[in-house]
């Protein structure tokens, strides 16, 4: 008798069994936690740029508020020069004047003494030297009390006998500046913070 073998069933393919949940909870804790820490190293170093930016935009808004002082203080000195003529534009009276440190002057060339009890309310009246010398006293208190370290000079000349008389005056103060970057450093000789002396020069004819 011959035995005829049973057809074996066809069971399709082999499946994977699906992970356990305990380990499917493992695998997506740990990515979050890389996910993190790559978000957290991105922001720290995005708010270490945002500082280094303001701490320099700060810097540069302090040093143009400086600059614009200044430059009005060396007009406003220009203007009270030019309303005294008689004395600034004359060829003959050449003056001149040095400012120290707080504003201490050290007057030269032409200037006459102070007038006793100043301009302000004589009792007798200033003469055009006496008045330029009060004017110049009373700018450099000014000048001196908003920029205590700065110092400045004047000097006047005059082409011929017949005018006209020029006068140059030089400021000159310090900044505190911030790099901005690296290569901005190393043009100034210092990645951090670090001085920086400024100088203006206006040339006045009264």
């Amino acid at each position: 008798m011959q035995l005829t073998p049973k057809p074996t069933p066809n069971r399709g393919p082999a499946r994977r069994l699906p992970p356990s949940p305990a380990r499917s909870r493992s695998d997506a804790a740990g990515f979050t936690l890389i996910e993190i820490l790559v978000t957290v190293a991105i922001v720290a170093v995005g708010l270490l740029g945002l500082a280094k930016l303001q701490a320099a935009a700060i810097s540069e808004t302090q040093t143009s508020r400086t600059r614009s002082v200044i430059t009005m203080q060396a007009e406003s000195l220009a203007n009270a020069m030019r309303s005294d003529r008689a004395f600034w534009a004359s060829t003959t009276s050449l003056p001149s004047f040095t400012i120290a440190a707080g504003g201490t002057v050290t007057y030269g060339g032409a200037f006459p003494a102070a007038h006793a009890g100043g301009c302000t309310s004589p009792s007798t009246a200033c003469s055009s030297g006496e008045m330029a010398r009060d004017d110049v006293s009373f700018w450099a208190t000014g000048f001196g009390s908003q920029f205590p370290t700065a110092t400045g000079s004047m000097s006047c000349s005059t082409a011929s006998s017949t005018g006209p008389t020029t006068c140059d005056l030089s400021l000159t103060w310090t900044e505190n500046i911030i790099a901005i970057n690296r290569s901005a450093g190393a043009a100034s000789g210092s990645t951090a913070a670090h001085s920086n002396t400024n100088y203006l020069v206006l040339h006045i004819q009264p």
